[in-house]
This record gives structure tokens, sequence and C-alpha cells, in this order.
């Protein structure tokens, strides 16, 4: 889900969204993809966030989309509010690699490693060939990725899905393909109502994940109706 709150007048309506959702579906592990908050009232509503996901009392976690540190709010003080919410799953991670937020959450069935939910910052913005796009991931986090791929393996977590916020660039070919395929059921199924607002600027993180052959789903909020 994602929540973009900055509108005294939406948080109620929103917060109901928010419970009946859960309510409903019965979720064992809430994902927040980006843009829970965004505007000069971020830091309030971070605040917010974290009480009203710990009222639900089911575990949660979140990563940043590219509107969630515009206020006051940096992402390492937010992180710490949702790094010390009693149902979350956060952490902040490593602070050398790009971003904030890059961490695991290592799901276990039956007592057995079963999956790891590998949760990462797309980051807000990027540079590239002198122009200011939309955030992509950085060299670094695309070799933290491997690492943590192989420590995860040596660890009994053979897969493991994926969450950020924006999209790379794949996704559009992926969409080309099955759109030249006339939409093929058997290759995939959605539905596209806006363009893929990616970067033009690629690290190289599908192909790494294609590489280690361990992540098997991945998951993006930054196009809302996608």
């Amino acid at each position: 889900i994602y929540l973009h709150y900055h509108l005294p007048h939406k948080t109620k309506e929103t917060d109901n969204i928010v419970k009946k959702l859960v309510s409903d579906t019965q979720p064992d592990l809430i994902v927040i993809t980006g843009d829970s908050v965004f505007g000069p009232t971020n830091m309030t509503y971070t605040k917010h966030v974290a009480k009203l996901m710990d009222r639900l009392q089911t575990p949660w976690t979140i990563v940043y989309g590219n509107h969630d540190d515009e206020g006051k709010a940096d992402k390492y003080w937010m992180g710490n509010v949702y790094e010390n919410a009693k149902y979350s799953l956060y952490s902040n991670g490593p602070c050398n690699i790009g971003g904030t937020g890059n961490y695991a959450v290592n799901l276990t069935k039956d007592g057995q490693p079963f999956y790891s939910v590998i949760m990462m910052d797309s980051n807000r913005v990027t540079q590239y060939k002198g122009n200011e796009e939309y955030g992509s991931f950085t060299p670094s986090q695309v070799t933290w990725y491997s690492w943590l791929c192989d420590g995860l393996k040596a660890n009994g977590y053979d897969k493991s899905m994926m969450f950020f916020h924006i999209p790379f660039p794949e996704y559009l070919d992926a969409y080309e393909y099955w759109e030249n395929s006339g939409f093929d059921e058997n290759l995939g199924i959605g539905e596209k109502r806006e363009g893929v607002c990616s970067a033009t600027y690629n690290p190289g993180m599908f192909t790494r994940i294609k590489e280690k052959a361990s992540t098997t789903h991945v998951f993006v909020g930054h196009d809302h109706v996608n």
C-alpha cells in the first residue's frame, strides 16, 4: 500500500481505508511501498503512520518513496520513529551504500528458513547526463544486494522477494514485450493506466537479480494505477 498522508481533512478517511483493508485481508505482514507521507507535515505524519500501523497489531514494514523526505524530517529521522514502533520490522540499514532503509526481513515456516523479504530505497532523484530524473539504485546498492543474497543463501534462505518504490526501466520492457504478444495471459496480467515513471539511468539491478537467481518477485509502489 502507499498512503500519501499530508492533508488533515483526508487523514481519517485514509485511516479507515487502511483499517478496512487489513480487516478484510487479515495479512501476516503489511508492506508500505513508499510515499507514506510528504510535504511540510512529514514529521507529524510519520508519527501518525507508526501509531496507526501499531494499532493494527500486525507486523509491518516500510520503504521510502520520492516524496517521504520532502518536509522537515529526513529519512534517517523517520526511520528512528519506525524502528521504535512496536510491530515494525523496519531497519535504517547501512548508511554508506545509498539511500536509507536497505534491509531484509527473514521469514520462517515450521521453524525453518522460508523466504527473505528484501526492502530497498530506490532514492528520490538521480542526476544523469546533466538532468534530474526519478530515483534509481546506486551501484553500491546493487553490490550490497549481491552480498546480501550470498549471505541469505548461506543461512538457508534460497528465495527472496523485493519491495521498493520506483520501478527500474525493465518494467517498461516487460510491458512492451507483453503488448507485442497480444497481451498473452500466459505471459502476464494487469493494467497499465499511466506511464512507467523510472529513471533513464540503469545501474543493472534487474540484471543482477537474474544473475543471483534467488529473488522471485518484485513489488513497487510509484506508478499508482498500474
